[in-house]
C-alpha cells in the first residue's frame, strides 16, 4: 500500500486528524528465545582517544540503512565514540571508528528513509553540532546551536533534527538542500513548556516530519509538521492514551511503508486477574489507508518496569510481511532483551525474543535496536562488560526475504527464501 504523500501534506496544512478503523489483531504463539550470532564491541587496541570510559553505553544509539541492508551505525551516548558497521560475507566489520575529543555526548543516529545512507549528529566544540552523512562522512549541516541532538532523519532533500531539551520545550529543526546542493536552514518548530517537543522524528516525505513529544499532555502526542521554503505548520496527529499519566507517548517513532509504530515505553498495564505491570511498556501500531493513519493494535509489555518501546525498529517487504523490533530494556530483571513481532494478513504476532546468552543482570539490552534486513537484527546491550562500556548483539532472525517466518511456508504463504 503506497502512502499518498500529496494527499497527507494537504490535509496538514488544514490540520489532521487521526481516523478510526478496523482494529488488528495481536496473537500470541510460543516465542522462541533467540541468542545473538555475534557480539560486537569497540576496538580499544589503539589507546588514548580510543578508550572508552566505564559507562560509555555503546550500542545505545544504534541504527541500520533502509536501502543498504548491510550498513549501520553503533554509538554511545554517555562517551565520545561512533562506528560503522557493515556486514560482510555473514559477519558484522567493524569499517570505520570515530571517537571524539568533546566528551561525553549522545551520537544520535537516522536513516535516509528513501535511500541508503544514514544521518549522524557530531558535537563541535562548545554548544555546536553538525549533521553528517554516513556513509561517505559528508558534512550536510555544520554549526546547528542549541542542546543535545537526540534525534535526527533524512528523507532526499529534507533533514529534521530533534533537540529536546532546546528552549522550554524542546525545538525541531528543519534543513533544505537547495538546487546548488547546498543544505540551508529553512526553519524551527517549538515545543510547549516541558515536553520534550524532537525526542523523536522521522522525516516521511519532502515535505512532512513526523515528531514525538512525549510529555505533550497527560500521555505525550506524536505530531504532523509541514515545511516548504515559503511556509510550514504543525498540528496534533495523534494523542497517547485517555488513561493514566506520564505515559511516554512518543518516546519512539518508526516508519516503514504504509506502517508507523509509536513507542509508549512507561505504558502501565492492567493484568488479567488483578494488579497493574506499571512501566511495562506499549508499542502502538497505525496503517496509512486512503486519507491517515488508522491505530490498528498495540502490543504490550508485561512487566513491571520493562519499558517496552523504549527503542523500535520497523520493516516492511514486498511479499506483504512486516516486522516490528521493540526493545525491552527492563524486562528480565534489567537484563532486558528485545521482542520481534511480525505480521500475518491483519495480525501481528509476537515471535521471538532476543537476549544475551552472556551478558549480566544489568546490560540493559534492548535500549538500542535496527533492523538491517530480514533477518538480521541488532540490539545495543549497553551496560555489557566490567566496566559498562556497552557492546552490540547482531541477531540471525529466522524469516524468508519477504518477511515470512521460515519452517511455516503453507501458513504464511512465503515464497521467496
Amino acid at each position: 500500500m503506497k502512502l499518498r504523500l500529496d494527499r497527507v501534506a494537504a490535509i496538514a496544512r488544514a490540520g489532521l486528524v487521526a481516523l478510526a478503523g478496523t482494529l488488528a489483531s495481536v496473537a500470541v504463539h510460543a516465542q522462541q528465545t533467540l541468542t545473538q550470532h555475534q557480539r560486537i564491541e569497540w576496538d580499544e587496541s589503539q589507546g588514548g582517544i580510543f578508550e572508552l570510559p566505564g559507562g560509555a553505553s555503546f550500542g545505545a544509539s544504534l541504527c541500520a540503512a533502509k536501502d543498504s541492508p548491510g550498513l549501520a551505525q553503533a554509538a554511545t551516548v554517555n562517551a565520545h565514540a561512533r562506528a560503522r558497521l557493515e556486514l560482510i560475507a555473514g559477519q558484522w566489520v567493524t569499517i570505520s571508528q570515530s571517537p571524539s575529543s568533546e566528551g561525553p555526548q549522545r551520537f544520535a543516529c537516522g536513516r535516509n528513509e528513501n535511500g541508503s545512507t544514514l544521518v549522524t549528529g557530531v558535537k563541535l566544540p562548545g554548544p555546536a553540532y553538525r549533521i553528517v552523512s554516513v556513509p561517505p562522512g559528508e558534512v550536510l549541516v555544520d554549526g546547528l546551536t542549541g542542546d543535545s541532538v537526540h534525534a535526527v532523519s533524512r528523507y532526499g532533500n529534507l533533514i529534521a533534527v530533534g533537540q529536546p531539551t532546546r528552549g522550554a520545550g524542546g525545538a525541531v529543526s528543519y534543513y533544505r538542500r537547495d538546487g546548488a546542493g547546498v543544505w540551508q536552514f529553512e526553519r524551527r518548530h517549538f515545543g510547549l513548556l516541558d515536553t520534550q517537543f524532537g525526542q523523536s522524528v522521522v522525516v516521511i516525505s519532502e515535505h512532512l516530519v513526523l515528531i514525538g513529544a512525549p510529555a505533550w499532555g497527560s500521555n505525550g502526542q506524536v505530531l504532523l509538521a509541514y515545511t516548504d521554503p515559503t511556509s510550514g505548520s504543525l498540528s496534533t496527529l495523534f494523542d497517547g492514551p485517555s488513561t493514566g499519566s506520564g505515559y511516554g507517548f512518543g518516546s519512539s517513532l518508526a516508519v516503514d511503508g504504509a506502517w508507523l509504530a509509536v513507542g509508549v515505553p512507561y505504558f502501565d498495564r492492567l493484568l488479567a486477574g488483578g494488579g497493574v505491570a506499571e512501566r511495562a511498556g506499549a508499542v502502538y501500531l497505525y496503517e496509512w489507508d486512503s486519507f491517515g493513519w488508522v491505530f490498528r493494535t498495540r502490543v504490550l509489555g508485561n512487566t513491571t518496569s520493562g519499558l517496552l518501546g523504549a527503542h523500535i525498529a520497523l520493516a516492511t517487504f514486498p511479499g506483504g510481511g512486516a516486522m516490528l523490533v521493540a526493545g525491552a530494556p527492563g524486562e528480565l530483571g534489567a537484563h532486558g532483551n528485545a521482542r520481534v513481532y511480525t505480521l500475518d494478513g491483519d495480525t501481528w504476532s509476537f515471535r521471538y525474543r532476543l537476549v544475551d546468552d552472556s551478558g549480566s543482570s544489568q546490560d540493559r539490552v534492548g535500549l538500542g535496536v535496527a533492523i538491517a534486513n530480514p533477518s538480521r537484527v541488532l540490539v545495543g546491550s549497553p551496560n555489557w562488560g566490567t566496566q559498562a562500556k556497552g557492546a552490540v548483539l547482531a541477531f540471525l532472525v529466522p524469516l524468508f526475504s519477504d518477511g515470512f517466518e521460515s519452517g511455516t511456508t503453507g501458513a504464511w504463504a512465503a515464497t521467496v527464501p
